[in-house]
């Protein structure tokens, strides 16, 4: 059952949610997939990153079979086997939790569908206070840099929008500034994620947080869906000036990689060079050696 599917007599009304000053958008969350689903070439899906449980319904919305790309990151055994199960052939599932420090992880699984999380669902108590107590499972942790430079150090390279849909609750911000460090988070076009009126989770973050980190990263709101004022729906798009950097860098990169190339050619060229002017140099000494033993045995021989 999800949050929205619940009765109002089972849920707590909390005070207005901190960005419900940001002016309702034309183009909703669910547009956005459309748009990506529609477009063609550069502009259509490249990589899908997708981190579960939460917003499996904006994951499964994605034409995924069109994207270059596709990499799952759940800490739900149950789902893990669903996205094996439905994801395109070639898809990189991963059941695990991300972790700078390599800490060991428990998840917190919820009668609600997709509100486990990786942390105690203190604040989600607050807005469901009928829901019952649950003890953490251990989970297998992945290390978060490994996994930026490893898994999603090649995005750059791929066209199309790179997506990522953060669905794991309480640990939105943790892996912003992960991606930020590791200098991975501006190679995604669209960010989808829930903004939460009050923190849910055991030391999370609320959603005012979560959106001041992506417009300090670059992005901005392309859309918000209200249907639940507790737990907004956002998209964020990258800024096109962050896309342009994106570009330049990356042809930066790419000359870069062209001259050190034409170097490293050069360099061999000259090796191979060095090498047959010693085998000449072998060569002739081995002729002087030669001709100096002949003049040699000429001059001692009897006349």
């Amino acid at each position: 059952m999800s949050a929205r599917q619940m009765s109002q007599t089972e849920k707590t009304t909390l005070q207005p949610s901190p960005l419900s000053h940001v002016a309702s958008l034309a183009v909703s969350p669910a547009s956005w997939i459309n748009i990506l689903n529609d477009n063609e070439g550069q502009d259509g899906l490249g990589t899908v990153v997708y981190f579960g449980p939460g917003l499996m319904d904006v994951f499964s919305q994605l034409e995924l079979s069109r994207a270059v790309r596709v990499v799952c990151v759940t800490p739900d055994v149950s789902q893990a086997d669903v996205l094996i199960n439905e994801c395109p052939s070639g898809s990189q599932v991963l059941h695990a939790a991300l972790s700078s420090r390599n800490d060991a992880a428990q998840y917190y699984a919820m009668p609600l569908s997709g509100y486990g999380g990786l942390r105690r669902p203190t604040g989600l108590k607050t807005l469901f206070p009928g829901l019952p107590d649950t003890n953490g499972i251990p989970v297998e942790t992945h290390d978060l840099q490994g996994f930026c430079k490893q898994t999603l150090g090649t995005l750059n390279a791929h066209v199309g929008r790179n997506a990522l849909i953060l669905g794991l609750g309480g640990v939105e911000l943790a892996i912003l500034e992960g991606f930020t460090k590791y200098e991975v988070l501006t190679h995604f076009d669209d960010v989808f994620v829930t903004l939460p009126a009050i923190s849910l989770y055991e030391g999370a973050e609320d959603g005012l947080a979560i959106t001041t980190a992506l417009l300090e990263a670059g992005f901005s709101i392309g859309s918000i869906d209200r249907q639940d004022p507790d737990l907004l729906l956002a998209h964020f798009a990258l800024n096109d000036r962050f896309i342009a950097a994106r570009q330049e860098a990356m042809t930066a990169r790419e000359e870069q990689a062209h001259e050190s190339a034409s170097l490293v050619q050069k360099l061999e060229d000259l090796t191979t060079e060095h090498d047959a002017l010693l085998k000449d140099k072998a060569g002739w000494a081995k002729e002087r050696a030669s001709l100096e033993d002949a003049v040699s045995k000429a001059q001692n021989s009897p006349e």
